[in-house]
């Protein structure tokens, strides 16, 4: 029975790799393609001038006048130590993720567009990064779901909605560090799991390694460890197990604090200053804004998370009851951690933008409901919610969306009416950003369609003019037609050819993706 079995297991296990690389090569493609190729906030302009700063020789030291700049804003986003010297006030993790793209960026200065400023190759090429860190997230989670025990349609399915209908697609196109640490925070429960089903050693090596590196991608993330140790400590080697992720875990904190002490010569400066105490949001607003509210709540903007609630019931009897509590355990520690905090709605951004490391380790918990509930609710629940989740995502995606919608004014009015005792109190939804949001996508488009000939003609401003222009203004929130209005036709020749090429591998992918679950499910009836 054991040779009969074995060569089965290999096999399938082959074609789980398959899978891994195709849902990955398909997802790179699609973020790619949906790139921005610009920064969306101060935090992500501060994290590439970081990574260039490492490339240009000079460490995380900022440049002088990006670091008095920032350094003066409510609240700081930097912090100068005694010698004069500015740091931003991130952990070293996210600038060492886009090292690679910045010493492209530091290639490309010379092709950058007439008129961009002397940061715009390496925004540029940094803005890809994320585009790969969430390709990297959905092939994870598609492991992830498979080694659960789930089939590969149903973990095929899983991560199609959480690559398409989740927050993740938007902030794909962002220099967060909230993609970066959601992937560790996964592929740690991941590592996590492969070593108590399977007893792998080096899957617990893994495990440690990840989460080492957890608090250096967001020091507040260490807070996840709590349940990925006790996860650990619930099965195969508990002992060994726990001390393999506690000590990871207070590696990467030791770190971090060697970090703070280069920078401010403090172990306990994180560059936060001040604002580190601030978590002065009574906790009703936060735990109404990040769970309830219409205007910013977690499921709200992705409704396919809604499933992950009957799905924690469903991990019970499918006998995952210790990950469904660690998932469970993840995600409210993070709300009641955050709900308190002074931005608890993430500044300006397009939704729970603190929460979105959350959303792939939830998916799990989707992933559970889908492959145990019924193919008629499968139809009738997991698509409508497919199909919203998508429609969102594309008009978060297709237009910017920090210019649309105020985040200040949802938190303002979130503690007014915690103020006048009205804060659970039936009322009309709003769905502000929704609202914003839908109605500047669908100008956009029809700006495009009607203005067409405009976007075909050479234009002979500068990049910053162009930047400034209506033309701009209404175009689609994509690189290439950022770049293909600043160029000339022989790069615009270049630009269709790499679009070109990227779509035609998303559809080789995705046609393999579905020739393996076809293959694989043939496997299967064969052998039983």
């Amino acid at each position: 029975m054991i040779q009969t079995d074995r060569p089965r297991s290999i096999d399938i296990r082959t074609r789980n790799k398959k899978s891994f690389f195709f849902i990955f090569l398909f997802f790179l493609s699609i973020y790619l393609l949906n790139a921005g190729g610009h920064q969306y906030s101060a935090d992500g302009t501060l994290i590439v001038s970081t990574a260039r700063s490492i490339i240009q020789g000079h460490g995380y030291i900022l440049d002088k006048e990006i670091g008095e700049t920032t350094a003066s804003l409510v609240p700081p986003l930097s912090l100068k130590n005694k010698d004069g010297e500015h740091y931003a006030k991130y952990s070293p993790l996210p600038a060492i993720a886009m090292l690679p793209a910045s010493a492209i960026g530091e290639i490309m200065r010379s092709f950058a567009p007439s008129g961009s400023g002397k940061g715009f190759a390496h925004g540029f090429a940094c803005s890809f990064t994320n585009s790969l860190i969430t390709a990297l997230t959905v092939a994870v989670l598609f492991s992830l779901c498979s080694t659960l025990g789930i089939s590969n349609i149903i973990a095929t399915c899983t991560s199609f909605c959480f690559g398409l209908s989740t927050i993740a697609l938007p902030y794909a196109k962002t220099s967060f560090s909230e993609p970066l640490t959601g992937l560790l925070v996964l592929s740690c429960f991941f590592f996590l799991t492969k070593f108590r089903i399977r007893g792998e050693i080096l899957s617990l090596f893994a495990a440690a390694l990840l989460a080492s590196l957890i608090p250096l991608a967001r020091l507040s993330a260490v807070i996840c460890l709590i349940p990925l140790c006790l996860y650990a400590a619930s099965k195969n080697k508990p002992l060994i197990s726990f001390l393999f992720i506690s000590i990871g875990g207070a590696f990467g904190l030791l770190v971090h604090g060697l970090f703070n002490f280069m920078r401010f010569g403090s172990f306990f400066e994180t560059g936060y200053g001040a604002e580190a105490a601030f978590f002065t949001t009574p906790f009703m607003v936060g735990i109404y804004g990040l769970i309830f509210s219409s205007d910013k709540s977690f499921f709200v903007y992705s409704p396919i998370l809604l499933l992950a609630i009957p799905g924690f019931i469903a991990a019970f009897r499918k006998n995952l009851m210790p990950e469904a509590a660690c998932i469970a355990g993840i995600l409210f520690m993070n709300i009641v951690f955050y709900s308190t905090w002074h931005s608890w709605q993430g500044g300006h951004s397009w939704g729970p933008r603190l929460l979105v490391p959350m959303v792939p380790i939830c998916m799990v918990l989707v992933g559970i409901y889908i492959s145990e509930t019924r193919r008629r609710a499968r139809l009738f629940l997991v698509l409508p919610l497919l199909i919203i989740g998508i429609a969102i995502q594309s008009a978060a995606s297709l237009e910017k969306f920090f210019p649309h919608y105020v985040n200040a004014s949802v938190a303002e009015d979130i503690q007014q009416a915690h103020d006048e005792n009205r804060l659970f109190k039936p009322g009309i939804p709003r769905f502000l950003p929704f609202r914003e949001q839908f109605s500047a996508a669908a100008q956009n488009i029809s700006s495009v369609i009607f203005s067409f000939p405009e976007y075909t003609r050479l234009h002979s401003t500068n990049y910053d003019s162009l930047l400034d222009s209506e033309l701009i203004e209404r175009a689609p929130d994509l690189w290439f037609f950022y770049v293909w209005l600043s160029v000339g036709w022989k790069l615009r020749l270049l630009i269709l050819a790499i679009v070109i090429s990227l779509a035609a591998t998303a559809c080789f992918s995705a046609c393999r993706i579905f020739a393996l679950i076809i293959a694989r499910d043939a496997y299967i009836n064969a052998r039983s």
